[in-house]
């Protein structure tokens, strides 16, 4: 029987594109996939006229999993840095609400693609307006797939004043004064790939 899966494509992420911070998710669109038995074989095989499924997109739910993954692998690939240089720890806490402020849908391949494989993943560093490095980690769920991939920015250096002077506190709660993007502490890619891996094919 086949089985279907509709993963969220998010707005790219605020931080990356010299966008304000903003809250919550912004959900963009969908995804489906589809495993198993050929869907057009499975319909004529039963005598059907065509196949009708429904299910819930969460994706809060989502933008959190990939936080923990981002912050996981960069540490386990580059090791420890300072907690105050990531913003994914409120998220990851459910103590932020801001998601689409670091995380959002890129289009983009990793060279580990090559090889096929089910989940693909990478690193690349960017640098802010003072020159300070960071990493955003690119996440491709079902990279073989074709899906659209997922940027979340794990270590940004001076996050926190990014935050407070587009209008919006470090913790990630609204505050007053304007949003706008003057005098934004904006992020832009640094360089190439710097790493990249890829999770086994399960058929």
């Amino acid at each position: 029987m086949p089985a279907f899966l509709t993963l969220p494509t998010f707005s790219p992420a605020a931080v990356l594109n010299g966008k304000p911070p903003t809250r919550g998710v912004n959900l963009v669109g969908t995804e489906t996939l589809h495993f198993g038995k050929n869907v057009e074989e499975f319909v004529k095989d039963h005598d059907a006229s065509g196949l009708q499924f429904g299910g819930t997109v969460e994706a809060s739910q989502l933008a959190q999993l990939l936080a923990k993954i981002a912050y996981g692998y960069l540490v386990a690939t580059m090791g420890l840095f300072p907690r105050e240089e990531t913003p994914l720890l409120r998220l990851i806490r459910g103590e932020a609400d801001d998601a689409s402020t670091w995380i959002g849908s890129s289009d983009y391949q990793l060279q580990i693609e090559a090889k096929k494989p089910r989940h693909a993943m990478g690193i690349v560093p960017i640098s802010n307006q003072e020159g300070q490095q960071g990493f955003v980690v690119r996440v491709k769920l079902f990279a073989d797939s074709g899906c659209t991939g997922y940027e979340i920015a794990a270590r940004v250096p001076g996050w926190q004043r990014y935050a407070v002077q587009q209008g919006a506190q470090a913790d990630g709660s609204a505050s007053g004064g304007p949003v706008g993007l003057s005098g934004a502490f904006g992020v832009t890619a640094a360089g190439p790939q710097l790493l990249a891996t890829g999770g086994s094919k399960h058929e």
